[in-house]
């Protein structure tokens, strides 16, 4: 079985036109016949993906074919408006014989090698060998890709929040991030490190970020028909993938609108990393936002790149102080200076620090000493449901720590 999966078709459709997409489809699809047997068979499975039956074929005569269709494809100079442009396919190549589960089986097995073809680049032939532990490891990828599109149909996800709590006399508002979790079919709760990295690597997280931005608005909504929750910052999480998307601010005014949310008490919280990568965007895409009374915070500081420099043209309002940072701080002196000299140049800069990882009470008095105004991490509070958040707002059963 070939898994044939063309490069390049969204962004013809988004830069030229949808019908040079679909054409560019159809040309690949009737090389794809010629260059296979009058045995074999080709069918489109979806949008840009083909698939090929080859009969009575030996490994080594597939690979062989496999690449003939790689590089006919890549000389085919598809021409559209008198433009001519580049194309390319991957394919993943898999034997089916005695030792296949099933049919299905091995036109996964094709698909996983595709999609490890798409990771290392375009134009490449993957075969799937049984003891590739790379491809081992996207086959468990794919499992997790299959529970998040379902998570996302079927309210499979559930909020969470955990408490930042201020420990200087200058901050007094509390801050509550709001954290993702996924429920297997038995209720039992999954972190988010078992299915967020097979998200980003199958760019799902503009769809989970979207899907938390609402049901954030949503859910706190509802709940200040019985609660100040316009009392509080509510952090939400933004990741790289969906700072890239083009009408990301257009889908947040909208849940605005829908959930007549007031933006002032909501935070977006980016790291730094994804900040500075893509620094002329994310400062266009912060100011639309604060423009409208959102509020920033800059994540993970002092993880990645560290430049002071770029806290001078990012208009965010609060800096989290990274946990790796925050954790050693008591026993190691060179650790502590890191800490102050952020702390002092964000107070310069007018920005609150929010230290993350605070475990216990000697991490607090550590960074109270130095100045920071907040404190997140299992020595303020663990994480739990937001729905039993809220739910303490409204009984008054906040408790602060010492």
């Amino acid at each position: 079985i070939l898994h044939i999966d063309i490069d390049g078709v969204k962004v013809i459709n988004d830069t030229v036109d949808n019908k040079a997409g679909d054409q560019l489809i159809i040309d690949v699809g009737n090389l794809i016949r010629d260059k296979i047997r009058d045995t074999d068979s080709v069918a489109r499975l979806t949008g840009d993906k083909y698939g090929v039956l080859l009969d009575s074929c030996s490994l080594e005569m597939s690979c062989s074919i496999a690449d003939n269709i790689r590089l006919a494809i890549h000389d085919m100079n598809f021409s559209w408006n008198n433009q001519v442009y580049d194309t390319s396919v991957c394919i993943g190549v898999a034997e089916m014989n005695a030792d296949c589960e099933s049919i299905q089986s091995a036109f996964a097995a094709a698909e996983l090698a595709v999609n490890v073809a798409k990771e290392q680049g375009r134009n490449l032939v993957q075969v799937y060998q049984p003891g590739d532990t790379q491809l081992q490891r996207r086959k468990g990828e794919v499992h997790w890709v299959r529970s998040i599109q379902k998570a996302l149909n079927q309210n499979g996800f559930e909020l969470y929040s955990q408490m930042i709590q201020p420990i200087d006399d200058s901050s007094h508002t509390l801050h509550f991030e709001i954290l993702l979790r996924m429920l297997d079919i038995d209720g039992t709760v999954i972190p988010p490190g078992k299915f967020l990295p097979a998200a980003e690597r199958f760019r799902l997280m503009p769809l989970i970020d979207a899907w938390v931005i609402e049901n954030s608005f949503k859910m706190l909504a509802d709940a200040a028909r019985y609660a100040d929750v316009q009392d509080y910052i509510w952090t939400i999480n933004l990741s790289g993938q969906s700072m890239n998307e083009p009408n990301l601010e257009e889908s947040i005014s909208s849940f605005v609108k829908q959930y007549q949310i007031s933006p002032e008490m909501y935070c977006f919280e980016v790291t730094e990393t994804v900040a500075v990568n893509n620094l002329k965007d994310a400062k266009r895409f912060m100011n639309i936002l604060k423009d409208q009374g959102f509020l920033f915070a800059l994540d993970d500081f002092g993880s990645g790149l560290s430049s002071f420099a770029y806290l001078k043209s990012l208009p965010v309002d609060y800096l989290k102080i990274d946990g790796s940072f925050i954790k050693g701080i008591v026993d190691d002196p060179f650790t502590e200076a890191i800490v102050k000299a952020i702390n002092q140049v964000s107070q310069v800069r007018g920005l609150e620090t929010i230290a993350e990882f605070v475990e216990n009470s000697e991490i607090i008095r550590c960074i109270k000493d130095i100045g920071i105004n907040y404190a997140q991490g299992y020595g303020i509070s663990k994480p739990i449901p937001l729905s039993e958040q809220l739910n303490n707002l409204r009984l008054e059963k906040l408790r602060f720590v010492s």
